[in-house]
């Protein structure tokens, strides 16, 4: 287990943290866990310790410390489901985008690598959070720039996979 992967593995028990009510706590938690996942990835590859279970661990324990808080506020009435939805829309477009590709037996085709529009949506849903936390009313402009974000997202995560098939067949001739 590496630093890197400490890292990670704190935003679980932060995320549990974030069921006690109190806003200076919640926004340290929310703070120290952009930190983490800011911090993770940054040492392992400083360090030169990156590695396959790293790669599972990191955006595993990103997408459960989002969904926990996120649901925590949604059962509190501090977020409504619509908002929710664009909040999340990155991972659901992402989850769709791979079920397809599993329809088309084109799973090889996945690889684990960190997107540009991808690291913006998750520094936009940091700090959403942190201003739902602060109970800072946030215009419903912010949702939709999620949704258009995401579609941004899924774009280069296709390109990706198309650029990755068009190298694979080109060192294969």
């Amino acid at each position: 287990m590496t630093i890197s992967n400490l890292l990670s593995a704190c935003r679980l028990p932060l995320a549990l943290l974030f069921l006690f009510d109190s806003v200076p706590l919640r926004l340290a938690i929310v703070a120290f866990a952009a930190l983490t996942d800011y911090l993770d990835g940054f040492l392992a590859r400083r360090w030169g310790t990156t590695s396959k279970f790293g790669a599972f661990l990191d955006p595993l324990m990103d997408k459960f410390f989002m969904l926990f808080v996120l649901w925590v506020l949604v059962a509190e009435g501090s977020l409504s489901l619509l908002p929710l939805f664009a909040l999340l829309s990155r991972d659901l477009f992402l989850f769709g985008f791979l079920l397809y590709l599993r329809a088309r037996k084109s799973w090889s085709a996945v690889m684990a690598q960190s997107l540009w529009w991808g690291k913006v949506i998750t520094v936009l849903q940091y700090s959403v959070v942190l201003l739902l936390v602060s109970a800072i009313p946030i215009p419903l402009a912010v949702y939709v720039i999620f949704l258009a974000f995401s579609l941004l997202y899924l774009g280069e995560l296709a390109g990706a996979i198309a650029h990755s098939r068009r190298d694979r067949n080109s060192s294969m001739r």
